[in-house]
């Protein structure tokens, strides 16, 4: 699995998040993310929450996070300048700052730490 961190181009303390409808984490706000692995799932990641950006050019770093059940491999990616060029109703901009504020998944902020090391 692939998870960018896609920083606002009108907001550098903002990014993206989507709103999972359904799922394991139905409900919760995440990064945009995409089955697969590569710069070209990256892409569709982006493309999939409506966003265009500047994708960095290899991966952040990679998360692995145990549920009960399964353990999910996630390979962290970082784009910034992004833009949503169309309106999606599930992906928002949120401040880093309000992180707290919404739903999201233990998993999301793991993301966020695995792309915030080296900045």
């Amino acid at each position: 699995m692939v998870a960018v961190v896609a920083t606002d181009a009108r907001d550098a303390a903002a990014l993206f998040l989507v709103r999972s409808s359904d799922g394991l984490f139905g409900g919760l706000y995440g990064l945009p993310a995409c089955e697969g692995e590569g710069s070209d799932v990256a892409r569709a990641a982006l493309a999939g929450a409506g966003l265009t950006a500047t994708l960095e050019r290899a991966p952040a770093g990679e998360v692995v996070h145990v549920l009960t059940h399964r353990r999910q491999h996630v390979e962290v990616w970082r784009a910034s300048m992004a833009r949503a060029k169309r309106r999606a109703k599930d992906t928002r901009s949120v401040r880093r700052d309000a992180l707290d504020r919404i739903g999201s998944a233990r998993l999301t902020h793991k993301l966020l730490a695995c792309a915030a090391r080296d900045l």
